[in-house]
């Protein structure tokens, strides 16, 4: 038999029996002498203590409430300011968010009378709200004030309830009765349970709502009317968001400074007038210059600066534009290279248009053409020749050279003419390539024709990309019957 370390055990041991040591390898050899008698009962164990529960932990704080929405603004006359409620307890006031940023502000009817402000305290009824102008383009919603300070902590829940008592430990075991040496003292009875941990307390009372921020500043509505007088109009952050300009002279608008004003903030410049607004910045550097029946929105995209930099325009409309500008519209624009497809034309075109489509004249076209003096021995068109008549002038022969489609693309249909004029060289039309260019004539050298005599002309059409025909007073020499006599040229 073995006996574990540390324990106490009792047991009957015969006579001559081995006791082993398990914390040793070596056998303990016991005798034991006769039993003596039965010894008197052990005491009854001792009665294990009593435990109480450990109280339960203290319920969590209450969640702080939700902060209340911020009251919509009541838009137009104020009323009279009602008498001061009593005010109920509340959280201590939240600091003021910063002023959100002011909504880019559509156009509005006229901004309605401020009621006569009341007492101090807290706000009465609001009164009737004022007819709304007409509404503008709603601006982008300026940014939320900060949150206010988080109400005072609401009051910590009562302390749970006790749990109840363990129970009582099971009594020891009975020491056996000895036979002469007293029995052990029984084992102590094992502890009772812990008790059961008491109901969390009830949650705390919510705290107060904080005081909602302040809103941010509302820009200001409604509009301004101003008839030019060649002066200058200085805006504020206090000005009307309209700003209407007629009469029949200039004006010059100088915008607020930058750093009073919120980031989408703007400003609508109409110029009814004839004459043109110069809208500058703060410092004087030009914006923008609006002509007679123009409308342009101007907004604040920086609050530092004093240029131009810190704006930017947008052009909302007008009956009118002029200028350089990509739509160019006025009663006699300048209309560079223009292609114009179809449709009823009327006016004077200078340089070289390209009509394209079935073109409509509302009287007989006069086409103009440039004149270009030559007087070298060697010419070949170039592009601006399609409007001009070219002369011929050398006492040696000319050489007249049509280029490739490649060098020189000019329309399907155009014409090029020529005039031999005083000087004894006589003019021979020719390709530049002649392996790419093709000339059609009359006569025996139909690939390079020549002009008659002085005073004789010639007209090259081209006919398609690189296909050209020449005709009108050529040399008798390789045609016959080929002009109409007195014809000056040839439409």
């Amino acid at each position: 038999m073995s006996v574990d370390v540390n324990s106490i055990s009792v047991i009957q041991i015969p006579v001559s029996t081995n006791v082993y040591n398990v914390g040793s390898t070596q056998p303990l050899i016991i005798e034991l002498g006769p039993i003596g008698p039965q010894g008197i009962q052990g005491a009854q164990g001792v009665t294990g203590p009593s435990i109480t529960g450990s109280t339960g932990s203290t319920g969590g704080t209450g969640a702080t409430g939700v902060t209340g929405p911020t009251g919509s603004t009541g838009t137009g006359v104020t009323g009279a300011t009602g008498s001061t409620g009593s005010t109920g307890a509340t959280g201590n006031t939240g600091t003021t968010g910063p002023t959100g940023s002011t909504g880019a502000t559509g156009v509005t009817g006229a901004t309605g009378s401020t009621g006569t402000t009341g007492s101090g305290g807290a706000t009465g009824a609001t009164g009737n709200t004022g007819s709304t102008g007409t509404t503008g383009t709603t601006g982008p919603t300026g940014s939320t004030g900060a949150t206010g300070l988080t109400g005072n902590t609401g009051n910590t829940g009562a302390t749970g309830v006790a749990g109840p008592t363990g129970n009582t430990g099971a009594t020891g075991n009975t020491g056996n009765t000895g036979t002469g040496v007293a029995g052990n003292t029984g084992n102590t009875g094992n502890t009772g349970n812990t008790g059961a941990v008491g109901n969390t307390g009830n949650t705390g009372n919510t705290g107060n709502t904080g005081n909602t921020g302040n809103t941010g500043a509302t820009g200001t509505w409604g509009y301004t009317t101003t008839a030019t007088a060649a002066g200058t109009t200085v805006l504020t952050v206090s000005s009307t968001t309209l700003q209407v300009f007629t009469g029949s002279t200039t004006q010059t608008v100088t915008l607020p400074v930058t750093s009073t004003l919120t980031l989408g903030q703007y400003f609508v410049i109409e110029n009814d007038s004839s004459g043109a607004v110069t809208v500058n910045s703060s410092g004087a550097n030009l914006v923008v210059s609006l002509p007679g029946g123009v409308t342009a929105r101007l907004t604040c995209i920086l609050t530092s600066g004093t240029t131009a930099a810190s704006w930017v325009v947008s052009i909302m409309g007008g009956s009118t534009l002029t200028g350089t500008g990509a739509n160019v519209l006025a009663t006699s624009p300048s209309l560079t290279t223009p292609t114009i497809a179809g449709g009823a034309l009327s006016g004077t075109f200078s340089g070289t248009p390209t009509f394209s489509g079935q073109a409509t004249f509302s009287g007989a076209p006069i086409i103009g053409r440039t004149y270009n003096a030559q007087t070298g021995t060697t010419f070949t068109p170039a592009l601006s020749d399609a409007a001009s008549i070219v002369s011929l002038n050398n006492a040696a022969a000319i050489s007249v050279t049509i280029p490739t489609n490649a060098s020189v693309a000019y329309q399907t249909g155009t014409e090029l003419i020529f005039v031999w004029i005083t000087g004894a060289g006589q003019p021979t039309i020719s390709a530049v390539t002649p392996g790419t260019t093709t000339i059609l004539s009359v006569g025996t050298a139909t690939a390079s024709p020549k002009l008659r005599v002085v005073n004789s002309w010639a007209i090259a059409k081209k006919l398609a990309t690189d296909l050209w025909v020449v005709w009108g007073d050529l040399d008798y020499g390789q045609i016959q019957n080929q002009f109409t006599p007195g014809l000056l040229f040839h439409t």
